[in-house]
């Protein structure tokens, strides 16, 4: 199971534009004296917002892809991950409590629904590991530079999660998984369908090379490019050279 609630994949990702509405929380603690302005006092230095919008024209799959997602958060208990539709980014959202969904039939096979929700001041400490493009969570998240780690199970700290980082290795074996890694040079790797058993550690690669490793469900982070080739001619025969092997492939 992942991380965190994602909004669907199979439903519209963004709202109309021109229906997106937003307006803050209150978050002032408010003293009207006996004579002249209203005083005021920040309770908090993080601010949540609420906002409304309109998705128009869900077709039957979308309609019924939005439903799914709302029963998987208990019907609006659990909070998700969506990206902000002012900005593109990965943010925290719940769902309001008043009126927080509804729907209208608008041409017999097309529903318009509307939502009310609520933008939280945080996002999870993993959300960097999360590749661009569609919404995905990670199974298990590995986040080495500031010594944060959530095994998938529960949050753990360094040993029990990678053991000796002179020797490192991931102690829990996740199974067949993309795995995404995040190197100290700033440069990213993706492998897809790898089986992460016990002991698992990217090859070659030391404790300090690496700033964070997500794991996600196998096929979420999409399919495995073709293998690059380099194509030689020697004499009279085409040699392919494929993840160091050559192979005659014809004649010339």
């Amino acid at each position: 199971m992942s991380l965190m609630i994602v909004w669907p994949k199979g439903f519209l990702q963004t709202p109309k534009k021109q229906s997106w509405t937003g307006s803050p929380f209150e978050t002032r603690a408010i003293f009207s004296p006996e004579v002249g302005a209203p005083l005021y006092r920040a309770r908090t230095t993080a601010e949540a917002w609420t906002f409304r919008g309109i998705f128009p024209l869900a077709d039957e799959a979308e309609r019924a892809a939005f439903w799914a997602f709302w029963a998987e958060t208990y019907r609006g208990v659990l909070d998700f991950l969506w990206r902000d539709p002012a900005d593109g980014k990965v943010r925290r959202w719940k769902f309001a409590a008043q009126e927080p969904v509804s729907e209208t039939n608008i041409t017999g096979l097309h529903w318009d629904i509307s939502v009310q929700v609520i933008r939280l001041p945080s996002t999870p400490w993993w959300a960097w590991l999360m590749p661009e493009g569609p919404l995905v969570a990670p199974l298990a998240a590995y986040d080495i530079a500031r010594g944060l780690f959530h095994n998938g199970t529960a949050q753990i700290g360094q040993t029990a999660a990678i053991g000796d980082p002179l020797a490192p290795g991931l102690a829990m074996a996740h199974g067949l998984c993309d795995v995404r890694i995040v190197f100290a040079n700033g440069t990213v790797s993706t492998l897809f369908a790898v089986d992460l058993s016990a002991g698992w550690w990217p090859e070659a690669a030391s404790y300090a090379d690496i700033s964070g490793i997500g794991i996600f469900e196998a096929g979420a982070l999409g399919a495995a490019p073709p293998p690059s080739y380099a194509v030689l001619t020697i004499g009279d025969a085409v040699v392919v050279n494929a993840a160091g092997a050559a192979y005659v492939l014809e004649q010339a």
